[in-house]
């Protein structure tokens, strides 16, 4: 949380950071914050300036129909048979993380090509129960 760093842990990360940079070092510095750094105004202009000048990624927890969206591209990508009815049981009845939903996904998609059925909610039940 580099906003709640007082002037002297400023400089010592600027500092970090150029050491870094300059002597081609083979790590890589991960930093948060709860704020946009380009608005703070808590940090002093040169680390700002140097934070920016990596990969920035802002993130936030999806709602049920983003969620819903995100899947439904990735499994029109991955030619998975997966009706919205059946893909938002899933989403109500399964944990929120995208990856273990994912994860579900692919093992009931696996169960329908082992059994030679279509995705059903009794078949995403039955491999709940797996």
């Amino acid at each position: 949380n580099v906003e709640h760093l007082n002037a002297l842990q400023q400089v010592l990360l600027f500092d970090l950071f150029n050491a870094i940079k300059l002597d081609n070092f083979d790590v890589f510095l991960l930093t948060s914050s709860h704020s946009n750094l380009e608005q703070s105004t808590t940090l002093r202009d040169d680390l700002k300036t140097r934070l920016m000048s990596g990969l920035n990624l802002n993130l936030k927890a999806l709602n049920d129909d983003e969620i819903a969206q995100a899947l439904s591209i990735y499994i029109n990508k991955e030619g998975i048979n997966l009706p919205e009815t059946e893909l938002q049981y899933l989403i109500r009845h399964c944990t929120r993380n995208v990856g273990m939903l994912i994860t579900m996904i692919h093992r009931i998609a696996e169960a329908a090509v082992r059994e030679n059925r279509k995705i059903t909610i009794p078949l995403i039940k039955q491999v709940f129960d797996m």
